[in-house]
This record gives C-alpha cells, sequence and structure tokens, in this order.
C-alpha cells in the first residue's frame, strides 16, 4: 500500500483551532443525527467557544495527498463536552438534523399547516415539513445550512387536502423528529445532513450526491480487516413486521405486514414508535397501508445480513453510496454503504455494508 499522509483539523466558527489529539467521525444513514464525531483535543483556554448549550459549530476538514489528493469538510455542533485532569478535553459533535430531537412541542413557532399536492401526497407532505424547518425553524436557531428538497414521483398515498393544507396531527411534548419520522419511514425516505452540502432528502439507500462514483475497497490495495456478520437473534431482521404507533387515537394505529395469514412466519418484529400514525392523513387509510408496510419490511428485509470492512480512509464515501468490495471471505460483493466512521491518528475507516449481493461465478 503507498504510503499517505492524512490529517485532521477542527476550527469553531468564531475562528479559533482546536488541537485534535483523536477522532472518530461517522455518517450513518440508520441513525439520526446522521452525521455525529467524538474529537479528543488539548482544552482550550476560551471554554465559552466550546460550550454546547451555544450554537456552535465546528468545521471538521479531513484530508490526504496520495493516491489521489482528497478533502472533506464536514460543518457539526457540538452537543457535549467534557474536561479531563489531564488537560483533555472530549467533545461529542452531529449533524443539524439532531435539533429535530431538541425541539418539543409547543416550541419556537407556530403550528406546521403543510399544502398538500394531490399528485405527490406523501412525499408533499414530508417535503412540506422539511421545508418549514429549514426557513423557519432552523433559522431561529441561527442555522445557515439549508434543506433541499428533491421532487420526485416514488410517493405512494395522497393525504386529504380540505382546505389547501394539511394540520400535522401533533402532541404536546413530542419531538420534531417524532413528528416527522413516521412519514419519512411510511414513504421510504431518509434525510441527509452531514454540513458538506445542503441536506437531501432522497429514497432511504439511494446515493446522496447524485454524480457520486461508486465506492471501491479491494484486498492488496486497501482493504486492511473484513468481517461477514448475520446475527438472527438481533432485531436487524425478521420475516414479519408489525408498526405500532402509540400517540392520539387514530383509527388504524397498528398494522402488520405480510398481512396475518400470509406466508410463513419465523421470525415477528413489534416495532413502536412513539409518533402519531401517518395514516391518519390518508385519504383511505385501508387502501395505503399495505404500500407504506411493504417498503417498511423490504428494508427489514435487506438487514439480515452485514459486512464491515476496514480500509485505508477515503473521504469521498458516504453512507448511501453504491460500493464494490473483494475480501478473502467471500466472491466479490456489490451493496450499499450503511455507515462510514474515519478514525484519526490511525487514518483508517471502517465501511459497514449492507443490501449485499454476491457475482456469480
Amino acid at each position: 500500500m503507498i504510503p499517505q499522509k492524512h490529517t485532521l483539523t477542527a476550527t469553531v466558527d468564531g475562528g479559533e483551532t482546536l488541537e485534535v489529539i483523536s477522532g472518530r467521525l461517522t455518517l450513518d444513514d440508520t441513525w439520526s443525527p446522521y452525521a455525529q464525531a467524538t474529537l479528543t483535543i488539548v482544552t482550550p483556554a476560551d471554554l465559552a467557544a466550546i460550550d454546547p448549550r451555544q450554537v456552535h459549530r465546528v468545521k471538521l476538514t479531513m484530508t490526504r495527498d496520495l493516491p489521489t489528493a482528497q478533502t472533506r469538510t464536514l460543518h457539526l455542533h457540538i452537543r457535549a463536552r467534557t474536561i479531563r485532569l489531564d488537560g483533555t478535553t472530549e467533545l461529542q459533535l452531529a449533524s443539524d438534523d439532531a435539533w429535530l430531537h431538541d425541539l418539543k412541542w409547543p416550541m419556537l413557532d407556530d403550528d406546521i399547516n403543510i399544502p398538500a399536492s394531490p399528485e405527490y401526497g406523501l412525499y408533499a407532505t414530508v417535503a412540506g415539513l422539511v421545508n418549514h424547518l429549514a426557513t423557519v425553524t432552523m433559522p431561529q436557531l441561527g442555522a445557515s445550512q439549508t434543506i433541499t428538497v428533491e421532487v420526485f414521483p416514488e410517493a405512494i398515498v395522497q393525504i386529504t387536502n380540505p382546505d389547501g393544507g394539511n394540520l400535522l396531527p401533533i402532541s404536546t411534548g413530542q419531538s420534531l423528529y417524532e413528528v416527522a419520522l413516521p412519514y419519512l419511514q411510511a414513504n421510504n425516505l431518509r434525510l441527509y445532513a452531514d454540513g458538506s452540502a445542503p441536506a437531501r432528502l432522497k429514497v432511504h439507500g439511494t446515493t446522496r450526491l447524485p454524480t457520486a462514483a461508486w465506492l471501491t475497497v479491494q484486498t492488496g490495495v486497501d482493504l486492511t480487516d473484513a468481517r461477514d456478520e448475520i446475527n438472527r437473534d438481533s432485531d436487524l431482521w425478521a420475516d414479519s413486521l408489525t408498526v405500532h404507533y402509540t400517540r392520539g387515537n387514530a383509527p388504524v394505529s397498528m398494522a402488520t405486514w405480510p398481512p396475518v395469514g400470509q406466508g410463513p412466519v419465523t421470525k415477528h418484529l413489534y416495532l413502536q414508535i412513539n409518533a402519531h400514525s401517518p395514516w391518519t392523513q390518508f385519504m383511505d387509510p385501508e387502501l395505503d397501508i399495505g404500500p407504506a408496510m411493504e417498503a417498511m419490511f423490504n428494508r427489514l428485509q435487506k438487514r439480515g445480513r452485514l459486512v464491515p470492512v476496514d480500509a485505508i480512509s477515503d473521504y469521498s464515501a458516504n453512507a448511501g453510496q453504491n460500493i464494490n468490495v473483494t475480501t478473502p471471505l467471500a466472491p466479490p460483493l456489490t451493496g450499499v454503504t450503511q455507515s462510514i466512521e474515519w478514525r484519526f491518528p490511525d487514518h483508517e475507516m471502517t465501511v459497514t455494508i449492507r443490501d449485499l449481493t454476491e457475482a456469480t461465478p
């Protein structure tokens, strides 16, 4: 492998450069916030600059020189800090979608009235909600990041629109993330936000950037280790699923897929979500539940096998990106990157791959 030089720099929005000792930066499309980081730094003289109670962003810049020069920048905000006696401080950082967890109803702005669209249905609800967060909620917090909503025709249901708008059901104490989650899940959508570009609302599991190339990891080139994992005892996989929304008193708050009596069941997963049922918004819930549940069930089916691989850090990588990988453990694989973790100072990354397909001999 070619010797390479890797660097990680961290600059607070006020201009102070932090002295980084070690760091771990992760993009993962199965959790929220989407981007998270842990830094160990030399404790700075100005502690106010790293106070998580303020809106402090940190610009994280990762670079390497060979075999091709790369630079990747993330803009994350400080969530927590721990000062130690040895003169170091640990910082926890996250992308702006962490604020969706912070804000609970009643919150900063008025009721969220979302214009509905007969053409795009549920997608219009999600797009309207995200646009509201981007144009109303985030600016009130001093956020500068924008959210790009990409319109596409994959919506699977329509919502009621009696008066040109639709008031989302929200309960006191419910976070904005809990409000949005059912609509994202039901339409197989994911909000990607890592601060390196405008946040993007896209179909779950697709590449975050439309022009992004496939990622490649190969034995003898950049691969350093690999595992091939299947675990039936975890809740990563099941062949039957029940989703139960526990807020409100909607006529339809729980559904199972496949419908009871259709096909053999060897493992059942019961998923409880602290939110209103998204099906209360639909023109005909009984007709629209099936496609929404099928989308969630299909994602579950692809999660039975994971292949985490360690490799020399590639800063062009993204969660939700197509990947080719060759390891000594199996035939060549193609799949989708579930998560990317970059580590400093060892300059390696761990890529976890799902939706795997083995090359035929």
